[in-house]
């Protein structure tokens, strides 16, 4: 339990520091990008601790999981202070007070480093309160469709109807792929004999996306009491061996832990299962979850199986991957099918469904690359976390963007960024906040508290502009339709990726979203990309033989 007490703040910290002390924490790529964009920001004491202070509240607490970070706000404190700090950490004052405040394990002692981030206020924002989480259970009693998709819903069911009972029903982002399958969930599980439906993902956002469609398509279809099982994350595997009617909802990783440990378990739960489900179908062929869907979908008689996807191939050249996909699959795949038009994107945007998007691509200086990671370049099916490092400590690059960025919000109050390294995600908005710009990050490294409120601003109604940067989430199961601008500064060659960064912005009004939307797409010298989503729709069409 942290103490109570007054601390000191993290900015009065920070400027008690030399400017050479802050550029030293500020890193030279912020400093480097602070230099070109202009001004005397690098080298002025309140600038840096603007900066400095705004990343270290948006890591919270894990900011002073660095040690050089530790030791120069430690370093930092009036006599008074160290030793207020070490009668909280009940360190012995004595003459060498600093260096045994800074000698304490951190890392191994929790209870003094949540003291530690209390003295220094760099603890989680509030999280909701629990009680707001319960209006998904007042939900309207409509859950219908639009005629595209009530189409595409019976074309699945004739499909999981019949031999060999494998489909993918293939979605632009946007379109309603988890609402059409949920109806397809809800009218099987109301036809004839309790059954049970297995539902899997990977990310945690869609996970939980699946529930909540989940909660409000069974109130409004559903004709009787069923059972709703949440199996990821890391607690506890809830017993599920005597349920046999309801949906089961299962993070991919979990059930791939489970089968190590009993390797009948998913039989048992196959046996059970009348359909198994599973979003982002691309990634069904990679050998942990082939495995897992096998065991589901080939234990029962009458098992069928639906993959939903938006981008029905897992590369954008390997045609034998994606081959692969397609016969993983029966070759059987529903797509959006609209009278008069080519391409049923076309037909979205011009009805209201989907945003029209405006492409612009942003040219950026070169990264220097090394022999190593050239080579990688021109080998490897996506960039290595090398090449996303590179190029993201290029300054001239980071400064060029964050001038778009603040073009782009001068028309848009939701925009969501897409970085190419943690830092660089912090990068972009510690310098956007520093200049007035209400910005968040959203990263694998977000505190789950920090990352919940950040989202909960995000998505709140609001006139000021925000900006959301990430970098490794948000690119599947995150929906605000409010999102009317993204910047792809994440160099890509996979068309999945490409296509899931741009789907977050193209939420057209009918979705609650905007009828036009602006992508922006950083294009690096020698770095293929991407730049047309309906292109990317039809993109593997002769694989699954539909073209």
């Amino acid at each position: 339990m942290t103490t109570s007490g007054p601390g000191m703040p993290i900015a009065m910290c920070l400027g008690g520091l030399p400017v050479s002390k802050l550029r030293e924490l500020a890193g030279p790529v912020l400093v480097r990008t602070l230099e070109i964009l202009g001004g005397e920001a690098a080298d002025d004491r309140d600038s840096l601790v603007r900066v400095m202070t705004t990343v270290a509240q948006q890591r919270g607490a894990t900011a002073l999981e660095d040690p050089l970070f530790r030791k120069q706000l430690i370093d930092s404190l009036p006599l008074e202070k160290a030793r207020e700090l070490a009668e909280r950490l009940r360190v012995p004052v004595s003459p060498r007070i600093f260096s045994d405040i800074e000698h304490v394990d951190f890392d191994f002692d929790k209870s003094a480093f949540q003291e530690l981030a209390g003295f220094f206020g760099l603890v989680e924002p509030p999280r909701a309160p629990a009680g707001q989480h319960l209006s998904v259970e007042q939900v309207s009693p409509s859950f219908g469709l639009f005629e595209h998709q009530r189409v595409a819903a019976d074309q699945v069911l004739n499909a999981i109807a019949a031999p060999p009972g494998r489909v993918v029903l293939h979605m632009p982002t946007g379109a309603g792929k988890t609402r059409t399958a949920m109806h397809v969930v809800c009218r099987l599980l109301n036809g004839g004999r309790p059954k049970l439906i297995v539902w899997l993902a990977q990310s945690s956002e869609l996970l939980e996306q699946a529930v909540d469609a989940f909660l409000s398509a069974w109130n409004a279809l559903g004709n009787r009491d069923v059972t709703l099982v949440r199996l990821w994350g890391s607690g506890q595997v809830p017993d599920i061996s005597g349920i046999s009617d309801g949906l089961v909802v299962g993070g991919l990783a979990k059930l791939h832990s489970l089968n190590s440990r009993d390797q009948f378990a998913l039989l048992n739960l196959g046996r059970k299962s009348a359909l198994v489900v599973i979003d982002e179908a691309h990634q069904a062929i990679a050998p942990t979850y082939k495995t897992i869907l096998e065991k589901l979908a080939d234990a029962g008689r009458e098992s069928g199986l639906l993959g939903l996807t938006a981008t029905p191939g897992r590369t954008w050249s390997d045609l034998a991957e994606d081959e692969k996909l397609s016969e993983f699959f029966c070759h059987n795949k529903v797509i959006l099918t609209v009278p008069g038009y080519s391409n049923p994107v076309k037909y979205l945007m011009d009805e209201g469904y989907l945003a029209e998007p405006t492409f612009e691509m942003l040219k950026v200086p070169p990264t220097t690359l090394t022999t190593g990671t050239k080579r990688s370049v021109a080998d490897d099916d996506d960039y290595s976390a090398e090449v996303l490092s590179a190029v993201s400590q290029n300054a001239e690059r980071n400064a060029a963007i964050l001038k778009k960025i603040k073009e782009v919000i001068a028309r848009h109050k939701r925009v969501i960024v897409f970085a190419s390294s943690v830092q660089n995600a912090e990068l972009f908005m510690s310098l956007l906040t520093a200049t007035g710009i209400t910005a968040y990050v959203i990263t694998g490294e977000t505190p789950k508290g920090q990352r919940e409120y950040a989202i909960r601003q995000y998505k709140t109604p609001s006139p000021d502009p925000i900006v959301l940067c990430n970098y490794g989430v948000l690119t599947t199961g995150f929906d605000a339709p409010g999102t009317s601008a993204a910047i792809v500064a994440r160099p890509t060659k996979s068309l999945v990726l490409f296509s899931q960064m741009v789907g977050r912005a193209t939420r057209g009004v009918k979705a609650g979203g905007n009828r036009t939307c602006e992508i922006v797409t950083v294009v690096d010298p020698d770095l293929p990309g991407f730049g047309d989503v309906a292109e990317a729709f039809v993109n593997w069409e002769d694989v699954w033989g539909t073209s």
